[in-house]
């Protein structure tokens, strides 16, 4: 027994002593390789041959809020060291590779648009349980080339125009809503009501169908949003997150439920289309439907490859359509109601183009979507309410000789590097922007010889080249039509003075009360958006 134990013990050590080795062999080629990138002139924050980055970038993250998003680090970086407003380096090994930051628009073209970069692992390990393997955002190569042009027809200009009169009908629910709350007067989040009115639009968007999520509960919407409350991208610093043993079971659960739901509704969808040859409404589905089966004529009954790949685009769509528009669309209210001018000349185009009686815009709408098309000052304030909250980032893996280039010259090797592609750094780069920091549409209005012109390839909240978000068109116009049927007749007021009370002074980032946090997919509003709604436009409404 004695020898067993020892053997025991001896296997335990080696073991251990293994482990210690491999930390200290990797820690070593790690921090050898960013003090090598160091030595050529590279930028980078001052850098510890023990702890990289990391104690430079706790130091960052404990001046912010703790619910921060992580977008904010390269800004405040640059902030802190103004020279590095092209790109730099970030060690954060054993946490993650380290990092190439970049946030300047012309190696973000280099990144996405110029060259075709594998994405980021943590991409895959995020969105696998929620839309499976086979979803656009994380397909590559010739998978992803056909089976995003047998989706790009839902998402063209004209499709979308299409689906007006569908939004419209949405937004009455939420419009309802929105004046129970001013009626009452009482402080509410409107983060749960914008993410209930935007899965709703996506629904009937994607597939034709109404979850009615803003009246009552719907199992589909539940499994979706609890699948993102257990999603990780693999690289947290939370180890009780990163390792969470429940996490596997609760997401085979949640699948379970999304595809019980969606299954049914895509083989209806399928036997409508083959019966009648297209469907009376047409959703994104049906002329992906149309598209394959022009392609695969022969087909007697849906092919199980088809249907596997387009309910993962379901739940893709219906994620994507749903959780960053909603911010957006707080972000846009909070921006437009903390400047009363530029609300004021809103007001003024959307009475101009749809007339004084603001309860009539709906219907008005709905007979003449083209009618959005006339709204530039609206479409100017969203670009630039993008602009100030990009809720979205892009992630690659370097390459072996491949370098981002800045327009000094300068090289950025990109081997044994993530590449982040930062969208907020970006956007708020006073070398890149004039008046970087401030709440300007005009800029979208000017022309380029205007100091304020918008830099070539800076505007990225839905990417640039072939792998953009293909569902740009359909969230453009959901929120100008928000717009256009909300800000005329309500006011809308933050309440986070009263949230807070007398025990969260100091929740800010960049002085703005109102900042991004790390939630669900994208950057999300802190605190689900406390506030309050009052009446307005009364005279026009009963004139």
């Amino acid at each position: 027994m004695a020898f067993i134990d020892g053997l025991a013990a001896r296997f335990g050590f080696t073991v251990f002593a293994v482990l210690l080795g491999t930390f200290f062999f990797n820690l070593y080629r790690v921090r050898s390789h960013v003090r090598s990138l160091q030595k050529q002139g590279l930028p980078m924050p001052p850098h510890s041959f023990l702890f990289g980055h990391l104690k430079f970038v706790a130091s960052i993250v404990q001046e912010m809020p703790p619910n921060a998003h992580g977008v904010y680090i390269a800004d405040q970086i640059r902030q802190r060291f103004p020279e590095m407003n092209t790109a730099f380096y970030l060690d954060i090994w054993p946490v993650g590779k380290p990092y190439l930051m970049a946030i300047h628009p012309d190696l973000l073209y280099q990144l996405t648009q110029a060259n075709q970069l594998p994405k980021d692992p943590g991409l895959q390990t995020f969105l696998k349980p929620l839309a499976g393997r086979q979803n656009l955002v994380t397909m590559e190569g010739s998978a992803w080339k056909y089976w995003r042009s047998i989706f790009n027809p839902g998402f063209s200009a004209s499709h979308i125009s299409s689906l007006v009169p569908g939004m419209v009908e949405k937004i009455e629910i939420f419009k309802k809503k929105m004046q129970e709350h001013a009626n009452t007067g009482e402080m509410f989040f409107l983060e749960e009501m914008a993410l209930n009115l935007t899965i709703d639009i996506i629904g009937g968007a994607v597939m034709d169908h109404d979850f009615q999520s803003q009246s009552k509960y719907n199992d589909m919407t539940s499994a979706l949003r609890n699948q993102l409350k257990w999603s990780t991208t693999g690289i947290e610093i939370n180890l009780l997150l990163k390792l969470n043993i429940f996490r596997p079971f609760v997401n085979m659960y949640n699948t379970w439920r999304m595809d019980r739901y969606l299954n049914p509704l895509f083989d209806n969808r399928y036997t409508t289309f083959q019966e009648k040859g297209t469907s009376p409404r047409k959703s994104v589905i049906d002329l992906a439907l149309k598209a394959y089966l022009a392609e695969n004529p022969s087909a007697q009954s849906i092919p199980d490859a088809f249907k596997q790949v387009a309910i993962a685009q379901i739940k893709l769509f219906i994620f994507a359509g749903h959780d960053t528009t909603s911010s957006a669309v707080i972000f846009t209210y909070d921006l437009l109601y903390k400047h009363p001018t530029i609300l004021a000349r809103v007001r003024a185009e959307h009475t101009a183009v749809l007339g004084p009686n603001i309860p009539n815009a709906s219907a008005l709408l709905t007979s003449k979507p083209h009618l959005l098309n006339h709204l530039p000052y609206t479409v100017a304030v969203i670009k630039e309410a993008f602009r100030i909250y990009p809720t979205v980032a892009a992630l690659r893996i370097g390459q072996p000789d491949f370098s981002l280039v800045a327009p000094s010259g300068q090289r950025f090797p990109t081997e044994n590097c993530i590449v982040l592609g930062d969208h907020y750094g970006v956007h708020h780069n006073p070398s890149v922007w004039a008046d970087a920091e401030s709440f300007l549409p005009e800029r979208w209005l000017v022309d380029e010889t205007h100091a304020l012109y918008p830099p070539k390839n800076a505007w990225r909240p839905f990417e640039k080249g072939p792998r953009n978000c293909i569902g740009m068109e359909l969230a453009m116009t959901e929120i100008k039509i928000i717009l256009a049927l909300t800000v005329r007749a309500f006011g809308i007021g933050d309440a986070y003075a009263e949230f807070d009370g007398s025990g969260r002074k100091g929740m800010k980032v960049n002085g703005m009360r109102t900042y991004m946090v790390r939630g669900t997919g994208g950057g999300h509003p802190a605190d689900g958006y406390p506030c309050r709604v009052v009446l307005e436009g009364r005279e026009e409404v009963e004139g």
